[in-house]
């Protein structure tokens, strides 16, 4: 069977949805600019849902391409499992080289090993990096797309989505609220965030790309911007989260799902060639940003604090790139960052 060809425009928006995590992640300003990082971090907020849908819409592809659902399922967890897990391999033998030196190697693995097992919502949910929670949700998505013969039930996952996402907002944002629910786990995680924005990109591979595509993602994602900073108003006000602490709200989806609306326009105007090139990379530039950024600790009592918070994600970002490109040229290699 024939490789459907990749759509540059979803791979530039890739690159930027890279970009904006990084940026995210790493961008931490002082305590007296703390409204600029709240006003930088709200937009970059499209990122993850956007991979979730883009990840659901290039499902779809390959179904429509001629796969079976067998064989996409297969074709899909080959993928992400190995990465998921090989990252987690190398996060958790990531070497802390201070305390190595003071503890020695077996007292500082025999340590994390322990921690490990003493939080079992880090070991089934998310990994030894906070970031790699991502993979996780997502291979989560896939499994439960693929029970739940979602394919061919597509209205019927779409309200057990809805009723996900819904749960894990009351769960997360809102839990302070007299609304909220308490639950034994982080709702970002599992299947709460990810499996809406994946059935929503999903059901966008069935419509036909029109002249208007553009236009309407954008506007379906102001909807989402604007909603979003209403209810981390809103929340702010009530005493109910803190506004940087806000991952994610029921406006938040709409974001996602209004990046990959034009990302799927294949508008000229939307497509570079070295930013898709870059997009291509975006799952090794994501797993091993937090790997750069925690080698940069030693070299930023160098730098003023207003100077440090621009330098640390361009740094980051150069570095990780780096360690991708490098591993990208050998095959073996290759899979765990493209």
């Amino acid at each position: 069977m024939r490789t459907s060809p990749r759509i540059s425009s979803i791979d530039a928006f890739r690159a930027w949805a890279v970009i904006g995590i990084i940026v995210l992640h790493i961008f931490d300003p002082p305590p007296d600019l703390y409204g600029l990082r709240v006003m930088v971090a709200l937009p970059l907020r499209t990122a993850v849902p956007f991979f979730f849908a883009v990840s659901g819409f290039l499902y779809a592809r390959g179904l429509r391409g001629g796969r079976s659902p067998a064989v996409q399922f297969k074709r899909t967890m080959t993928r992400l499992v190995p990465l998921y897990l090989v990252w987690c391999v190398v996060y958790f033998i990531n070497p802390p080289f201070g305390a190595i030196l003071e503890q020695g190697v077996l007292a500082v693995y025999h340590a994390r090993f322990v921690e490990a097992l003493q939080n079992w919502e880090r070991i089934l949910l998310v990994g030894p990096a906070f970031h790699l929670w991502f993979f996780n949700a997502l291979i989560s998505a896939v499994v439960l797309f693929h029970l739940l013969g979602a394919y061919r039930r597509l209205r019927f996952a779409l309200v057990v989505a809805i009723g996900l996402y819904t749960v894990g907002v009351l769960g997360g944002p809102y839990a302070q609220l007299p609304i909220g629910l308490h639950l034994p786990v982080h709702t970002r995680h599992f299947v709460f965030f990810s499996f809406l924005p994946f059935v929503l990109g999903f059901a966008l591979h069935e419509y036909e790309t029109r002249s208007v595509a553009v236009g309407t993602g954008l506007a379906i994602w102001s909807a989402g911007m604007i909603g979003m900073a209403g209810e981390t108003w809103l929340l702010d006000k009530l005493g109910a989260a803190a506004p940087h602490a806000v991952e994610y709200t029921f406006s938040t989806v709409l974001m996602g799902v209004g990046v990959l609306w034009m990302a799927r326009s294949r508008s000229r105007a939307l497509t570079s060639a070295p930013l898709a090139s870059l997009g291509r990379l975006a799952p090794g530039l994501y797993a091993s940003h937090i790997l750069i950024a925690l080698r940069l600790h030693w070299i930023e009592d160098f730098f003023d604090p207003r100077v440090w918070m621009v330098v640390a994600p361009v740094l980051t970002f150069v570095g990780a790139l780096a360690v991708t490109w490098v591993l990208s040229k050998w095959s073996f290699t290759r899979r765990w960052v493209t």
